[in-house]
């Protein structure tokens, strides 16, 4: 519900006004005897709704807690354990990092908001967030604000980081580029990114039609993880959506602790 909120207009203009004209046009046409127009726009009308169920399956599939989500995958891939203290980027939607806690008994995370409506300018990110609650109080949970320029950890001060669909909101050529640079500066030699993007394919194009098109490819990803100094280790693709890397700083064994006692208020 969240997400048809957040992209209620889209929906409403290209779904709702594009099934109206449709009807107009298959009135018209039939008030005129033009049958072909008609049944051109019957096809298309079936079409619309096939791409109105589509993305309805891909919402339920990416953000229905009753499905394995990415960041349960990247939990996994990441080898993070229950008591281990991570870093979660965001864009303060908190759904998130919320979820991640639940993986944890001891653990904490530090959940960066990076948010900047300058940087990210969607409306749909912006609906988004005003439907967003402010969580309970939890001691596995730290919420911090964040600049994309300088995240405020020191360096070489996290096991892991995880970042959910986030990379892709900031289109300015080089915001990607410097996120990544400063999740490497405060990354622990050996430790790990661990990211999801949705990404370009066969299964997106059915679903999505010419929207797949702005999608960036697996491939794309994979070049901006290494270029930032990562070691790629492993892609899981899921429900042929939504690309998971794990990626590591190079590096000796890294303890799984935030070796300084930092402290926030939360």
């Amino acid at each position: 519900m969240s997400y048809l909120y957040a992209r209620w207009p889209s929906y409403l203009l290209n779904y709702g006004g594009g099934t109206l004209l449709l009807l107009a046009l298959i009135v018209w046409s039939g008030q005129q005897g033009w049958w072909g127009v008609a049944v051109l726009a019957l096809v298309a009308m079936i079409i619309l709704a096939y791409f109105l169920a589509a993305s309805l399956w891909v919402a339920h599939k990416l953000y229905d807690p009753a499905n394995q989500l990415d960041y349960d995958l990247l939990f996994t891939m990441g080898g993070l354990a229950p008591e281990d203290q991570f870093v979660h980027i965001g864009l303060g939607l908190r759904r998130t990092a919320v979820a991640l806690s639940r993986h944890l008994t001891r653990g904490r995370i530090i959940a960066l908001d990076l948010y900047n409506p300058q940087l990210t300018p969607s409306r749909t990110l912006a609906r988004w967030r005003s439907q967003t609650r402010q969580p309970r109080a939890d001691r596995r949970l730290v919420w911090r604000e964040a600049r994309l320029e300088l995240l405020p950890l020191p360096d070489n001060s996290t096991w892991a980081v995880v970042i959910c669909q986030t990379l892709s909101e900031f289109a300015q050529q080089g915001d990607r580029e410097l996120l990544l640079g400063e999740v490497y500066r405060i990354l622990q030699p050996g430790g790990r990114l661990l990211l999801s993007e949705q990404t370009f394919n066969q299964t997106q194009l059915l679903v999505k039609g010419w929207g797949a098109m702005a999608l960036a490819d697996a491939a794309y990803w994979q070049t901006l993880i290494s270029a930032a100094g990562f070691d790629l280790r492993e892609e899981r693709v899921l429900y042929g959506l939504i690309s998971c890397f794990r990626a590591d700083k190079p590096g000796g064994d890294a303890a799984r602790q935030l070796p300084l006692d930092i402290r926030f208020d939360w």
